[in-house]
Formats: C-alpha cells, sequence, structure tokens
C-alpha cells in the first residue's frame, strides 16, 4: 500500500487542493451570553467594555439609551440609562467611541444627539449636533474625536457629507462639509464606511474621500461597482483590508482589495450570496478576519430573523459557514477586539406583544475550525505537486 501514495499524491492531491479550501471553513457560534433586559433593543454599538443599546425603556412613549458594562464578556451588567426626548418616535441609530455615544433620534431631524457614559451608571446627554444643511442618514467616528456624517434631503438630493469635531462633547462643532452631487440612476444608498483615515460612500459609484492636513474633507477618486441596479450597502473587514459592497435586494457581492485605501482594487464581482432562504436579504452585516455575520428575515417568519455566516475569504465563492436562527435580532455588532458577537433582539412575551416592551441580549464567541481537506495544499507543496 505504501508504494501507491505518490501516485495516489501525484493523480489526487492535486486536484483536491485546489477545491479544499473552498468547503473547510465552519464557524460554530458558541453561546456566551443569554441575558434578559428590561427594554426592546432597536441598534448596538460597541466601544470596548461598553455596549450601547438604544430602544424603549422609563421614558413614556419615547426611547432611550442604556449602557451595559462588557468588562467581564461572559457576564454583562445592565448599567444606567438616559431618556432622549427630543423626538416623539424611535431613535433611529447610535454609534460609540470611548465614553461617547452619538444618537440619531429620528430620520427626518437636523439634530444629532451626543451622550456621555463617563460614568456608566449615569449617562448624560451633554450636547447636540447642530447646523447640519440635511437629516443625518449615517454616521461614523473616524477616530475619538471626529465624526463622519452622511446628509441627505428627504428627496434624497442633494447628498454632503459632514466632519464634526467632538473634542468638546458640550459643544460639538462642524469643521467641514463635502457636496456629492448626485449621479446615480439606482435606487438611493446611504452607505458610508471608514478604514483608517479614508471614507467611502456610494453615489452611483463608490466614491473615496479624506480628510487633508487642513481638517478638510476632499473626494480623491472613485471605483465602479460593475452592473450596480439596486440599494447597496458598505462594509470593512479591517484585519483583511477589504472593503464589501452588497446588493440588499439581489443578494451579490462585490469585493475590493484596499490595501491601499485611497485605490481599492476590485478583487470579485456581482457573486451571488448563497443566502438559504430565497431572496430574504441582509439587514445587517460584519465582517471580521474574512467571515461575514448577517442578520436576515428567515424562511417566511413574521418577526423571526436569521443569524446566518458567510465564509467570505474567497471572494469569488463565498460560502456558507454557519448560523442561528430564528432570532429576533434588532441590532448586531461584533466588538472584534475580543472577537465576540453581540446581538440583541425582542423578547415577545405575550403573544400579540406588539411592540415589544423587552429584550434580550445574545452574546456569541465565533469559533472557525477547519476540515482535514484544508491541509491538502500544504501537503501538495511538500511533495513537490503543484495543484
Amino acid at each position: 500500500m505504501t508504494f501507491l501514495l505518490p501516485t495516489l499524491a501525484r493523480a489526487g492531491i492535486a486536484a483536491l487542493a485546489t477545491s479544499a479550501l473552498a468547503t473547510s471553513i465552519t464557524v460554530t457560534l458558541k453561546p456566551l451570553v443569554d441575558m434578559p433586559l428590561p427594554f426592546r433593543p432597536d441598534e448596538i454599538a460597541v466601544a470596548g467594555d461598553r455596549a450601547f443599546l438604544i430602544g424603549s425603556g422609563d421614558c413614556g412613549n419615547r426611547d432611550g439609551l442604556r449602557v451595559i458594562d462588557l468588562a467581564d464578556a461572559a457576564a454583562p451588567v445592565v448599567k444606567g440609562f438616559v431618556c432622549v426626548e427630543d423626538p416623539p418616535e424611535a431613535l433611529f441609530s447610535v454609534v460609540a467611541e470611548g465614553n461617547i455615544a452619538v444618537v440619531r433620534p429620528s430620520d427626518q431631524t437636523n439634530t444629532l444627539v451626543v451622550i456621555d457614559a463617563v460614568d456608566p451608571d449615569a449617562p448624560r446627554l451633554v450636547g447636540r449636533i447642530t447646523g447640519l444643511p440635511y437629516p443625518a442618514k449615517a454616521m461614523r467616528f473616524l477616530d475619538r474625536t471626529r465624526l463622519v456624517l452622511r446628509v441627505t434631503e428627504l428627496d434624497r438630493q442633494p447628498i454632503a457629507l459632514a466632519l464634526v469635531d467632538l473634542s468638546d462633547a458640550a459643544a460639538p462643532l462642524i469643521t467641514s462639509q463635502l457636496a456629492l452631487p448626485e449621479q446615480s440612476s439606482s435606487d438611493f444608498s446611504d452607505a458610508l464606511v471608514v478604514f483608517g483615515d479614508v471614507i467611502y460612500v456610494i453615489e452611483d459609484d463608490i466614491r473615496i474621500i479624506r480628510v487633508t492636513p487642513a481638517g478638510q474633507l476632499e473626494q480623491i477618486g472613485t471605483v465602479p461597482i460593475p452592473t450596480l441596479h439596486w440599494t447597496m450597502s458598505l462594509y470593512v473587514d479591517a484585519e483583511q483590508a477589504r472593503l464589501y459592497a452588497v446588493d440588499d435586494h439581489e443578494l451579490r457581492l462585490w469585493t475590493y482589495d484596499i490595501s491601499r485605501p485611497e485605490a481599492p482594487k476590485l478583487l470579485a464581482s456581482g457573486v451571488q450570496l448563497p443566502f438559504p432562504f430565497g431572496d430574504h436579504g441582509p439587514l445587517e452585516m460584519e465582517v471580521a478576519h474574512g467571515i461575514a455575520y448577517t442578520t436576515t428575515a428567515g424562511d417566511g417568519l413574521a418577526t423571526g430573523k436569521d443569524l446566518v455566516v458567510f465564509d467570505v475569504s474567497d471572494p469569488r465563492r463565498p460560502r456558507l459557514a454557519g448560523g442561528v436562527a430564528p432570532l429576533d435580532a434588532r441590532g448586531m455588532v461584533m466588538s472584534q477586539a475580543r472577537e465576540l458577537l453581540f446581538v440583541g433582539f425582542e423578547d415577545y412575551v405575550l403573544p400579540n406583544e406588539m411592540p415589544a416592551s423587552r429584550g434580550r441580549l445574545f452574546g456569541f464567541r465565533p469559533e472557525i475550525s477547519q476540515s482535514w481537506q484544508a491541509w491538502l495544499p500544504a501537503l501538495a507543496a511538500r511533495a513537490g505537486i503543484a495543484p
């Protein structure tokens, strides 16, 4: 039998090595936290060892922000709550950096709320970002003290970026604005992501923006999205230096190498994502280390959603790698520093409780494993066989 091994290797290992990695990745989401919440979480932002959740609380018909202490990730502690009394409706989104959280109270307001949680037991509303030309549709921290906003008129034109200095959280200052004239015949996109000191937005193509040494926003280039048809979202995998554009309707993926952030290089165009539930697209997505975690409407369920995991390390062949179903996920974020995934969802205590008055926080530790086939390329290389 031993004498057959070299022949078998040359006949079979080279061919197997070519496709071994395509099916070798499995992601198991190990439950770490299952924590009841005294409110309904709508969105989550994680900064350091704190999570900031917006949702219903002790504010009557208004929403607020709750701080969760994640110092012990396996045993989070619910901390203080602050009401945001600006709008009569639910809060829309939250971003956080350090002790500061910025909340978008409404889809139709030009004012954002700044909350300081230096004391997590007593977060305080300390300032407001005012003077924006249009309502903010997307927010991203550029660094600890600078916030980038995508602002858009309600009729979707015109579009602009704004840079906000939060060095003094009580007195935010808009330091730069950049108009982005609409050139798109496709559906509108609120996409805005940051990688290092470079900003990417979608407006027909991908616009590449930087902050000049003088602190001004400046467009430095564009990169096309071939065969774009529908509304797009953008995501960044900082560890892999990749930018992902997702067609939210047709479930297709465009992958760019951004190792040179000012000059993205297209790696794969319009690749179909293998969602297991037909045309139910991604609602939220986080990408890290070549693994994409998405919440998606699950198999026709009215309220249920599924947490689906993809291996996107090969941009030409994204693979289904795992998942959990169903959840009624209302927000998702991955704390990349700790390699944890936190998901907030509504807890329907009563059969017809709409909306839910309470929720839960799930925490998962993704565990990535590879089958024995993943070693075939290395075996082939040692045997001197080129796959």
